[in-house]
């Protein structure tokens, strides 16, 4: 696995004036932050971005308005996506009559129960028409 690493350096500077002392008091501190992440963890970390995790939706999701519902559906899409080319490129051969349209069966029923997902964040988007679209794709993933 590819390893990821993120540094940070933040300063922190605190300063006041003391009418007291009659003079500007200064305290400066640097703090320093490491992660590291390999590229296949990176996504599976995130709470939210995972709320969908195996056909379990966190009913307790809580959107600030359906902007932010839609793309974290997307996301969500796409993990799931993603997470199957990466799997059928590691573990299935193509299949001899030169399609790629090949889905393991265990990805069938993850699709499933995806698409039970989006369908139901569909409705609460008030039938997107794009999200329709991509609707029609995962259903053509696991018919």
């Amino acid at each position: 696995y590819h390893k990821k690493t993120d540094n940070y350096n933040f300063e922190v500077l605190i300063e006041y004036d003391s009418n007291q002392l009659s003079q500007r008091i200064s305290n400066s501190k640097t703090i320093s932050l490491q992660r590291n992440i390999s590229s296949n963890e990176e996504y599976k970390e995130d709470g939210l971005l995972n709320g969908y995790n195996n056909g379990n939706n966190n009913s307790n999701d809580y959107y600030d308005n359906n902007s932010i519902r839609k793309a974290i559906l997307l996301q969500r899409y796409v993990t799931i996506l993603r997470e199957w080319v990466s799997y059928t490129k590691s573990t299935i051969n193509k299949p001899k009559n030169g399609s790629n349209g090949y889905v393991a069966p265990e990805y069938k029923n993850r699709f499933q129960e995806f698409t039970k997902y989006f369908q139901t964040e569909i409705n609460i988007l008030n039938n997107d028409k794009e999200l329709n679209k991509e609707l029609n794709v995962l259903q053509s993933l696991f018919t």
